[in-house]
């Protein structure tokens, strides 16, 4: 059964498995060597069609953003650990999978709510993880699998 990996790199960083039978798995950043073992487990039990990665946007000299040079540890270390598992990756920026995915509508004020919500309307089953605003990391690493699975 096909399945894909969507990963959000950012600030704390999710790893979310999507089969087309809507069966998932996901995993907060739990360090190197974990997600390392996480992802072969992955490759060895799923057909993994790809891994996309959020694209990190470049920030410079903007002051009060996430620090720019963790977020770009955090992409390189996702990006080498999927180089290691063999797993095929696909990049996208978050403005492009945003504007697919996530329209604007009339109360859905931020692009976290959005994305909490699309992620639930899309995924059966995943409003048990993803029901509030702060789940949007979970959520972005769930719509990015999606996005894989139907390339």
């Amino acid at each position: 059964m096909k399945s894909a990996i969507g990963i959000d790199p950012g600030k704390s960083g999710y790893g979310f498995l999507l089969c087309e039978d809507n069966h998932y798995e996901f995993f907060g950043w739990p360090g190197l060597n974990l997600t390392f073992l996480i992802l072969q487990r992955w490759q060895a039990k799923y057909d993994i069609k790809t891994a996309v990665l959020e694209d990190i946007p470049t920030l410079p000299g903007k002051p009060g953003f996430f620090n720019n040079t963790k977020l770009n540890r955090n992409f390189g270390q996702w990006e080498g650990l999927l180089m290691g598992a063999v797993i095929k990756r696909d990049y996208v920026k978050p403005k492009e999978w945003q504007s697919i995915l996530l329209p604007a509508r009339p109360g859905w004020t931020t692009t976290k709510h959005r994305s909490v919500i699309t992620a639930q309307a899309l995924i059966p089953g995943i409003d048990k993880h993803v029901h509030l605003k702060k789940h949007h990391n979970i959520a972005d690493a769930a719509l990015l699998a999606y996005i894989g699975l139907n390339r």
